[in-house]
C-alpha cells in the first residue's frame, strides 16, 4: 500500500495560493500562502511572538511556516496521508485549505457514495472525517471516476455557496477554476 505525499501536494497548493491578500470580501481576512487571520486567531498562533494575533502575523508568515501548519493542522490531522492516490490526496488537501477539512472531506464521501450506490455497494458514513471505513473505500475506488465526482460536488458547493451570499461571487470564477485543475 503506497501512501500519497505531501511535498508535491503542498507544491500545488502554493501554486493556487498566493501572496499577502486582505480581501473585505474573504471572512477569513487577510491571508497569506491561503493561511487566514481567522485560521490563526481560531489556533492562536501568534507567527511573530509580540502578543497579538493580527494582519502583521499574516504579512510575516514565511512559506516554510505556512508548510509547516498545512502539515501538521491540516494534511496530518485529517490523515490524507493514508490515501492511496497523490492526486486525490492533492485535490482533498487542497479543498480542505480553501473550504475547511470537514466540508471537502464529506463532499469526497458524497462523491465516493455516489459511486457506490451505482456499484450498488454499501455507502459510508458521511461525516466530514477521513477515517478507516472512508479510506479503505475510497483508496479501492476508480480514481478518475472519484474525482470527477469529487470535482462535481465540489463545484456545485462553491456555486450554491455563491448564489446564497453575493459577496462569494467575486471568488466563484477562481474556485472553480481551482477544482477543474486537480
Amino acid at each position: 500500500m503506497s501512501q500519497a505525499d505531501f511535498e508535491p501536494a503542498f507544491k500545488l497548493l502554493l501554486e493556487h495560493e498566493g501572496g499577502y491578500v486582505d480581501n473585505k470580501s474573504d471572512p477569513g481576512g487577510a491571508t497569506k500562502y491561503g493561511v487566514s487571520l481567522r485560521f490563526l486567531s481560531e489556533e492562536g498562533k501568534d507567527i511573530n511572538q509580540d502578543g497579538v494575533i493580527n494582519k502583521k502575523d499574516i504579512a510575516d508568515l514565511t512559506a516554510d511556516g505556512a508548510k509547516e501548519i498545512y502539515k501538521e493542522k491540516f494534511w496530518d490531522e485529517n490523515n490524507i496521508n493514508l490515501i492511496e492516490s497523490q492526486r486525490l490526496a492533492n485535490m482533498t488537501f487542497g479543498l480542505c485549505v480553501q473550504m475547511g477539512a470537514p466540508q471537502a472531506i464529506l463532499l469526497l464521501q458524497r462523491a465516493a457514495n455516489i459511486i457506490n450506490v451505482y456499484n450498488k455497494k454499501k455507502k459510508i458514513k458521511e461525516d466530514g472525517a477521513l477515517g478507516p471505513r472512508t479510506l479503505e473505500n475510497i483508496n479501492k475506488m476508480n480514481e478518475p471516476k472519484l474525482i470527477k465526482e469529487f470535482k462535481d460536488r465540489a463545484t456545485m458547493f462553491y456555486s450554491l455557496l455563491a448564489a446564497k451570499n453575493a459577496k462569494y461571487n467575486v471568488f466563484l470564477k477562481g474556485w472553480i477554476k481551482r477544482v477543474i485543475s486537480y
